[in-house]
């Protein structure tokens, strides 16, 4: 028990409020809420809702998968916060647009899964992203306790996104419910990317880049 609350006041203190927060809305949240909108989604702009449904997934693993491969091959050092952030903004401008697009289903095989695909780029950068930043930020001693908690928070925040989007969507259209995500967060994302500072082990990136004197 003791190890769990050494983890949730680390996790906080490091993570700071503007991470966790671009953590929680800008990577699990979303994944739960777009599992929930993409069935209705599916079944309102095709007839073929199951097949479509099928598309929209594949392609949502389709940009997961890629973006994963393109991380393995282009580092990221040095370029984690705007990785993070600009990746929550660009979600923001995925469900924005798409929310806009109002319901065709000459729109499903290109512009949706489009869209769908980008998004599933954008969520496995942020998390890579946010990973890294909180690994930098973390002696190795505790790095195993804030992980688990990092990825509690997260995976707990899934379930909570499906039912709140569930409810809503009985009342909503889910292009209203994408258009109003994508409004907050975008001003969210700029926000806190000026807020977030970067610290390793509790001191500014610039200080640790700086050579250390000889003796």
């Amino acid at each position: 028990m003791g190890r769990c609350e050494t983890g949730l006041s680390l996790y906080f203190h490091k993570a700071g409020p503007c991470g966790d927060l671009i953590h929680g809305v800008g990577d699990s949240f979303f994944v739960g809420s777009i599992e929930v909108i993409l069935p209705v989604m599916a079944d309102t702009v095709s007839l073929e809702g199951a097949r479509t449904l099928g598309f929209f997934q594949a392609a949502f693993g389709l940009g997961a998968m890629v973006m994963a491969v393109f991380l393995s091959i282009r580092t990221l050092s040095g370029k984690e916060k705007p990785a993070l952030f600009g990746s929550v903004f660009i979600i923001g401008v995925i469900f924005l647009t798409t929310g806009m697009a109002g319901i065709d289903e000459n729109l499903v095989a290109g512009f949706y899964i489009s869209m769908i695909f980008l998004f599933g780029c954008c969520i496995l950068c942020a998390g890579v992203s946010f990973r890294t930043l909180l690994q930098k930020r973390m002696e190795n001693e505790y790095a195993g306790r804030v992980f688990a908690v990092a990825g509690t928070v997260g995976n707990g925040s899934i379930p909570g996104a499906m039912i709140l989007y569930g409810v809503m969507l009985e009342h909503y259209s889910f292009q209203g419910l994408l258009m109003v995500s994508g409004l907050v967060l975008m001003p969210l994302s700029l926000m806190s990317f000026f807020l977030f500072k970067e610290k390793i082990y509790g001191r500014t990136g610039e200080a640790l880049s700086k050579p250390r004197a000889e003796y």
